[in-house]
């Protein structure tokens, strides 16, 4: 589930490149890339996992699958209110929570990656959405809830509550802007790219990053990385059926004492195939159910992923 924020910040090749902007568009293109280039980052960001923790409230049902529309055009709202009738009524999202006005561009961005999700979904249409959406202030609230520790973009738990994680969106933000005021820009470069930024932008820049450069192969997360993991671990539990085999496959800290039946024999086999696993990312290696969160969220982005990959996300209960 942790999230590792932009690690170190190198502004050389950006103060090493002239602008030379000819046009509007051509100054906008140039600046973006500029600070795609100046960030360096050591570890993935967005990547992001469910982690119930063991607790399980017995009095709430799982959500269903839901019969949307088998193509949705997303609109970006411009107003909050707009934004959450577009999630309730195109989406399904029964409630929206923690959310401000100033929040509007975070809105947009979640329900952008919950509809892209939708157009993936192989039954046109058909798919299962949080039933709500939780804006947090930090990992401390989900912390005390799951048992987890670690820094956390987002989370699902087993009942459709999708948290989004005001404090990564803020450091990444603030990473940016930081890197952008060390960089030899023109100041009126600078504020054109701050007064744009957006959440949508801000991940749309670091999906474009190499994130661990230990590993050449490793997933490098995408724009809506964070809002398709989550939807991975909802889709892989409604998949499964078994609660108790689903939390069987979490991390050592997520397990129950006792594994559900099969499970140990899955456990087994997601061991004995680290060095493939690994291919998708280092954290698809945590779990099976970090895996198939992973690999889920690669195929949404319209990542191709290997046969043998494929083989194993469906014998760990991914939805195809």
């Amino acid at each position: 589930m942790e999230t590792k924020i932009l690690s170190s910040v190198n502004t050389n090749y950006i103060n090493s490149v002239k602008q030379t902007p000819k046009t509007e568009a051509k100054k906008e293109q140039t600046t973006s890339s500029k600070v795609i280039k100046g960030i360096s980052v050591a570890a993935a960001v967005g990547v992001t996992a469910l982690a119930v923790g063991g607790i399980i409230l017995r009095n709430k049902k799982m959500p269903n699958i839901l019969k949307l529309s088998e193509t949705i055009n997303f609109r970006e709202a411009k107003t909050l209110d707009e934004a959450i009738e577009y999630g309730t009524k195109t989406l399904g999202i029964k409630h929206y929570e923690g959310f401000k006005n100033e929040d509007l561009d975070v809105v947009n961005w979640i329900n952008e990656g919950l509809t892209m999700c939708a157009n993936k979904a192989k039954s046109k249409g058909q798919i299962v959405m949080p039933k709500k959406i939780s804006y947090i202030d930090d990992i401390g609230e989900f912390a005390f809830k799951s048992g987890e520790i670690g820094e956390a973009g987002g989370s699902m738990d087993c009942y459709g509550t999708m948290q989004i994680t005001k404090s990564i969106i803020n450091d990444l933000k603030n990473t940016v802007i930081e890197t952008v005021r060390n960089s030899n820009m023109t100041e009126e470069a600078q504020n054109e790219f701050i007064k744009g930024i957006s959440t949508k932008r801000i991940f749309d820049t670091c999906s474009k990053l190499k994130f661990d450069e230990n590993d050449a192969t490793a997933w490098r997360g995408g724009t809506y990385s964070i809002i398709t993991h989550e939807m991975g671990h909802l889709q892989h539990r409604h998949n499964m059926q078994n609660l108790k085999l689903y939390e069987s496959l979490g991390t050592s800290r997520q397990r129950p004492e006792k594994l559900a039946k099969g499970a140990e024999e899955l456990l087994e086999l997601f061991n004995s195939k680290q060095d493939i696993i690994g291919k998708i990312s280092s954290y698809a290696k945590e779990s099976p159910k970090e895996f198939v969160a992973e690999v889920y969220s690669q195929l949404v982005h319209g990542v191709k992923v290997d046969d043998e990959i494929m083989e194993l996300y469906k014998k760990f209960g991914g939805v195809v």
